[in-house]
């Protein structure tokens, strides 16, 4: 497996080179900044795996997916070949938004999930405060 971090990367031609030589491509959701790779949203390799960093303004880690945020991935998701095995990966990790964020999009994929209730009371979204 291969993340890419720089756009200048962004060839078809390098994406058919890393097939050729057995790499899987990591596709990867961060905070966009000039230069930055994100996505690209592309099945290279064996298998799909996704990594999604987070968008924190002090660090990426820091953040939280909304449920429509994760409802857009999911689509994004859908597109690739899902004929290959698919990894999603949170590396949301502080205070345990990646494991909420991981739990709320199984859900989005139709798997019973069970939130524990301080992790649900901490994280769901709130309509009224």
């Amino acid at each position: 497996f291969i993340e890419l971090r720089s756009r200048s990367f962004y060839k078809r031609d390098f994406f058919n080179f890393l097939e050729e030589i057995g790499f899987n491509l990591v596709n990867i959701d961060i905070r966009k900044e000039e230069g930055i790779l994100v996505g690209p949203w592309l099945s290279v390799g064996e298998k799909n795996y996704i990594r999604l960093h987070g968008r924190g303004e002090k660090s990426p880690y820091d953040y939280l997916y909304s449920e429509e945020e994760l409802k857009k991935f999911k689509e994004k998701i859908k597109k690739l070949d899902l004929r290959k095995e698919t990894v999603v990966i949170f590396n949301n990790t502080t205070k345990a938004k990646g494991v909420y964020n991981a739990l709320i999009f199984k859900r989005l994929f139709n798997y019973k999930v069970n939130i524990p209730k301080p992790l649900e009371k901490a994280y769901r979204e709130r309509k009224y405060e």
